[in-house]
């Protein structure tokens, strides 16, 4: 007489429902989910921390907080509105930087390369507020399409550069680090305005300061 071994059953029986585990447990979080995005439906958009509070509350872990670029343009916005309202420079966000945009002719005479002084004390204090972050900041010059008529230089391109090298000297002198900084030139190649009006031309002619996270940084 032959004896069949016995088979596990208890054994089999709970691999087999371990999947309804894990399925159980998805279809929950699932439904907070929906549930948070529903409830939120109803806050607008003008309460945007009580939806991550509430999904901080509902799955855990730490509720996402403001980006280093969004922190540093709250920070500066209110303390340059003067020079913003006078239309000497501009600050623009968009997905992965923060520019700061400078028009040339009030930190340049036509042609030149030389840096006025008036405009130190704006430096000094891009400075104040960049040193010691997580920040790269590449330093750009753009002309016009027309060719310089006077000064040393030949071309737009080489205008632009020369330009963009002495703001960035001068964001040294002033205490911000070298592997902070870098330079580009791009003469007229990237207009934002029709170069064929004079204000258009005036509005291309600009030193940008293009904040971006380092590689290595997570604080966007």
């Amino acid at each position: 007489m032959t004896h069949r071994p016995r088979r596990s059953y208890s054994a089999e029986g709970s691999q087999r429902q371990r999947w309804l585990l894990s399925f159980a447990d998805l279809m929950t979080l699932l439904f907070a989910f929906f549930l948070v995005l529903y409830a939120s439906s109803g806050l607008g958009s003008s309460d945007p921390n009580a939806v991550r509070e509430s999904l901080r509350e509902n799955f855990g872990g730490r509720a996402p907080t403001p980006s280093e670029l969004d922190e540093l343009v709250e920070r500066m916005r209110p303390l340059l509105a003067r020079l913003i309202a006078l239309e000497v420079l501009d600050l623009t966000r968009d997905q992965r930087s923060l520019r700061i945009v400078i028009r040339s002719q009030m930190l340049f005479q036509s042609g030149e390369d030389q840096l006025n002084p008036r405009y130190d004390e704006l430096f000094r204090f891009l400075c104040s507020q960049l040193q010691g972050r997580p920040l790269s900041v590449v330093v750009e010059g753009h002309t016009d399409q027309v060719q310089p008529m006077a000064g040393t230089h030949a071309t737009n391109l080489s205008l632009s550069s020369a330009r963009a090298a002495v703001v960035a000297d001068r964001l040294r002198f002033f205490g911000l680090g070298g592997d902070q900084l870098s330079t580009a030139g791009f003469g007229g190649e990237r207009p934002i305005s029709d170069n064929l009006t004079a204000e258009g031309r005036r509005k291309n002619r600009r030193i940008v300061l293009r904040i971006e996270p380092r590689l290595d940084s997570e604080h966007w």
